[in-house]
């Protein structure tokens, strides 16, 4: 139950709402549970007693309560359904909000399709709760009340006759309730793999295509298909069978009254309009009844949903702000390290790393693949945190700061730059949403991506397509350095890109790469030579350490693991053209 309660907390905002959709629905319940009366008086009055006066009142009541009926029904519908909805969107915008506070590791844990099921079918099943079936139950509730209210009215005795068939729908309730939920989950399960799959299989459409993978990747859809299928189908089976059991239930117990009474008409003590009358009504009083067997169905399933949502919300980001963390202003550039070290899980992966980097210096970091060199670039922006020791900007150690003031400082470039589906011009103010198109264009320039801007067919209003697909290496990686540009950060952090590119495109992205790294304290984690060489200083790190610091000079002479890189992997071609050998 406290799932349910902590689901519907989200209609909270909407009760004036909820109230107004309330009265509509207790106005349809009256005039609804009036159509069993008239009929009433049609039998007895007009029928036996030939009053076709009263035939055109009935008649006139018939069309009557119809009308309204359709008018209050259609205003009821339209506020819960917009009260459902907007209780909807909240849950989506708390669940995103939460997503985008959770650090990078929590997502390099989970899959991408298992994420976006939880907006889809997770955060569906539980909208369907807050638009339908809380209309339904609003209003058979309302009917059931009013239903019993009327039949003691009616017939006191056959009401209590009544009355001990009730419990029997809520032994069915819970009879079936368990299997419902576990069935939920196995539906919600089988959909969130579904759309890992199909997730998965559209974001490596290039690798499916050129191993001829179509058809066993066709397969295992197929299969994950089958698996949503067979959870269906076992949550039909048993919405099903409680359904049945409800109306077998609802059934005997119209039987028993419909016995009873009608050997009290036989008798004379009731007319047949009376008894007419009643068992219509009860119809009122086991129908609503006998849906809230049926309605455990949606329910059961909204909350399988909603632990699964919950369970989201409930897992706390591993990088927070300290309470008394305050925003970062003015920020020089002076980084440094003091005895830090991290791991993942229980596997150390950088050991005791000190170091002082001078504002506007450029560091290049080299080592083998799985060195550290990434790691130690993720601490920066607080993308993780040291296990032991300290990061300081400027003195201040970074936990001390906010996440979001401290990364308004800082720029990043990927190797593999990612760019949104909109246009030029959208993604180069990813980080600066205000900037005027001036200085965008003006970053454009400097970064080399300005001709090339402009010689698309709507310049910097082209759409780049999903992740920049419709340009070419060289030309992604320009604008993620114009992007970087335009953000102008006191603290660069680069992963220099290993794919090889043209002669023209390779100056090109080179010389914009020497415009950013200007005047800027950078880090950069270097794959081609002429960034080593004229980096102010090389950390080269292996298996965790850093185990030798200076100039490329220096480095030759001193560290013969730097000077095995430089021979193996730095492989200068001639100009402009540069090797891009990755030392990841």
């Amino acid at each position: 139950m406290r799932t349910l309660f902590r689901a519907l907390r989200y209609l909270k905002p909407y009760l004036w709402q909820q109230s107004a959709a309330l009265l509509c629905a207790v106005i349809v319940t009256v005039l609804g549970l009036a159509f069993p009366w008239v009929l009433k008086v049609l039998i007895d009055d007009v029928f036996v007693h030939k009053n076709a006066a009263a035939l055109a009142f009935v008649c006139l009541a018939f069309l009557g309560i119809s009308l309204l009926s359709a008018v209050f029904g259609l205003v009821r519908q339209y506020l819960f359904t917009r009260v459902g909805e907007r209780a909807g969107i909240d849950l989506r915008t708390e669940l995103f909000a939460h997503m985008q506070s959770q650090a990078l590791q929590y997502f390099a844990g989970e899959k991408t399709g298992k994420l976006m099921s939880h907006f889809t079918n997770d955060a569906g099943a539980m909208q369907q709760l807050y638009t339908s079936t809380l209309v339904d139950f609003a209003t058979n509730t309302l009917r059931m009340v009013v239903t019993l209210v009327v039949l003691f009215r009616i017939d006191p005795r056959l009401a209590l006759l009544s009355l001990p068939v009730l419990p029997l729908f809520g032994l069915c309730i819970w009879a079936f309730g368990g299997p419902l939920r576990r069935t939920g989950h196995q539906v919600q399960e089988a959909m969130a793999q579904t759309s890992d799959t199909l997730h998965e299989n559209l974001a490596g459409m290039r690798e499916v295509k050129a191993f001829t993978q179509e058809a066993p990747q066709a397969q295992g859809f197929v299969e994950a298909l089958r698996r949503i299928l067979r959870a269906r189908l076992r949550q039909t089976v048993w919405g099903a069978s409680s359904g049945g059991a409800a109306d077998i239930v609802a059934t005997a117990g119209s039987v028993l009254i419909l016995w009873l009474g009608g050997r009290e008409v036989i008798a004379g003590h009731l007319t047949a309009g009376v008894l007419v009358a009643f068992v219509t009504y009860l119809s009122n009083l086991f129908g609503p009844t006998a849906w809230f067997v049926s309605l455990n169905v949606n329910v059961q399933s909204a909350l399988a949903g909603a632990e699964r949502v919950f369970a989201v919300l409930d897992s706390a980001p591993a990088i927070q702000d300290r309470p008394a963390a305050v925003p970062v202003a003015g920020v020089r550039g002076e980084v440094r390290f003091c005895n830090v070290s991290y791991a993942y899980d229980t596997a150390d992966v950088l050991r005791d790393i000190t170091f002082t980097v001078q504002p506007g210096q450029t560091i290049a970091l080299v080592g083998p693949s799985g060195a550290g060199k990434t790691t130690l670039m993720n601490l920066i922006p607080r993308f993780a945190d040291p296990r032991t020791g300290c990061i300081l900007l400027d003195g201040c150690d970074l936990r001390d700061a906010t996440q979001q003031s401290l990364r308004a400082h800082l720029g990043q470039v990927f190797q593999d730059p990612f760019l949104f589906s909109g246009s030029i011009a959208d993604n180069l103010r990813f980080g600066r949403p205000d900037a005027p198109q001036a200085e965008v264009e003006a970053a454009a320039v400097a970064a080399n991506a300005h001709d090339f801007i402009l010689d698309l067919p709507q310049a910097y209003d082209t759409l780049v397509g999903e992740r920049g697909v419709r340009l070419s290496g060289g030309q992604r990686q320009r604008l993620a350095i114009a992007r970087a540009l335009l953000r102008d950060p006191a603290v660069l952090l680069l992963d220099e890109a290993t794919s090889a590119l043209d002669s023209t495109a390779e100056a090109a992205v080179q010389e914009a790469l020497g415009r950013l790294l200007a005047n800027r304290t950078s880090f950069v984690i270097a794959h081609r030579l002429s960034t080593v060489v004229h980096a102010d200083r090389i950390f080269v790190l292996d298996n965790g350490t850093l185990v030798a610091a200076g100039t490329h000079s220096e480095l030759l002479e001193t560290s013969p693991l730097y000077k095995q890189l430089c021979n193996r992997q730095f492989r200068e071609a001639s100009p402009p053209k540069q090797a891009a050998q990755s030392l990841l």
